[in-house]
C-alpha cells in the first residue's frame, strides 16, 4: 500500500521535446536492405534504400541513426548528394522539395561490434560458422542507417549475399526459392525476402551460416526449423516438433489467423538473450 500510495504521490509534468521520443521529420515507408557478409573479416558492405513521405513542410533534412558506420556514397532521387552529415550518431541527409516519396539510398560499410553477431571460425568454441543480427532495443544501427526507433513501421524486402554453401533468412517470404549465385561475386550466393506487413526497426533481422533447413507442412502455413549443420534432423523435430500444434491451439485461442507468409524457428549459435519476436 505504501509503493501504491508513493507512486500517486509523485509529481507529474508535461514531457519536454524529445524526452520520450526522437522527433522525426519524415516517414520511412519502406526499406530495401542489400548485405554482403564477409566472416573472414567480420565486416559487411550494404546499401540501403529508403523509401520516404515528408511529414510536415519545412522538414528539409532526413535524419537517420546510425553507429560507427563508413558511408560511402548517399543520392536522393538518383541524384548524388554531397552535402549529407554524420555526427554524433546520427546522419543526415538533405532532401529537396517537392515530389513525394522521395529515394534515399546509402552505400556503406561496417565492422559492427554489436547488432550483428559473427559465429565460428578459428580459435572459437562455435561448431560452424555464421552470422546473426539482434536489434532490440537500439542496436541494428551499428549495422545499417535507418531511423532505429519504434516510432515508425515500414515494409521490408532484403537481398543477403553470403558465402556458398549457407543458408541466409531475412524478414518475410523468400522471394526467389531458388537462390542464385552473385556473377560479380564467385563463390556467393544472393538469397531475396519480402516482408508486405509493416515493422518496426529493431525487427529487421537476417540470419545466415552453415544451417540445415527441416520443415513442416502440417499447419496452416509452412513451418521451417533452422539449425546449424551439426544438429541432426531427429535432434531437431525433438526439439521443435510441437510447434504445429501450439500454432493451431494459439490461432484457435486467439481467433486470428496467423498473418505472415511463414514461420520459422532459427537455432543461433550463442545468442545474447533468451529468443528473439522477428
Amino acid at each position: 500500500m505504501s509503493v501504491w500510495l508513493l507512486l500517486w504521490s509523485a509529481a507529474w509534468g508535461a514531457d519536454g521535446p524529445r524526452e520520450v521520443h526522437p522527433s522525426r521529420g519524415f516517414d520511412v515507408q519502406h526499406l530495401d536492405l542489400s548485405v554482403e557478409v564477409f566472416p573472414e573479416t567480420r565486416s559487411i558492405e550494404g546499401v540501403v534504400q529508403l523509401t520516404v513521405v515528408r511529414l510536415q513542410d519545412g522538414d528539409d533534412r532526413l535524419t537517420l541513426h546510425e553507429e560507427q558506420l563508413s558511408i560511402q556514397t548517399v543520392t536522393v532521387d538518383e541524384e548524388p548528394v554531397t552535402d549529407w552529415r554524420q555526427a554524433g550518431g546520427l546522419l543526415e541527409v538533405p532532401v529537396p522539395a517537392g515530389r513525394d516519396p522521395h529515394t534515399v539510398t546509402l552505400h556503406y560499410e561496417a565492422t559492427p561490434q554489436t547488432g550483428l553477431h559473427f559465429r565460428g571460425g578459428p580459435d572459437t568454441i562455435d561448431p560452424v560458422v555464421g552470422v546473426w543480427s539482434q536489434g532490440e532495443g537500439e542496436d541494428n544501427r551499428y549495422w545499417f542507417p535507418s531511423w532505429d526507433y519504434p516510432s515508425d513501421m515500414f515494409t521490408v524486402t532484403q537481398h543477403l549475399t553470403v558465402p556458398e554453401g549457407w543458408h541466409a533468412v531475412g524478414n518475410g517470404v523468400e522471394v526467389a526459392p531458388d537462390n542464385v549465385d552473385t556473377p560479380d561475386r564467385p563463390g556467393t550466393r544472393t538469397w531475396h525476402y519480402r516482408l508486405d506487413q509493416p515493422i518496426v526497426n529493431y525487427l529487421v533481422m537476417i540470419a545466415a551460416g552453415e544451417y540445415h533447413v527441416y520443415t513442416d507442412d502440417t499447419a496452416r502455413v509452412p513451418l521451417e526449423f533452422i539449425v546449424p549443420k551439426t544438429v541432426d534432423e531427429a535432434t531437431a523435430r525433438r526439439t521443435l516438433g510441437r510447434t504445429a500444434a501450439q500454432f493451431a491451439f494459439f490461432e484457435d485461442l486467439l481467433g486470428t489467423p496467423y498473418p505472415y507468409g511463414v514461420y520459422r524457428q532459427i537455432l543461433v549459435q550463442r545468442f545474447i538473450y533468451g529468443g528473439m519476436e522477428n
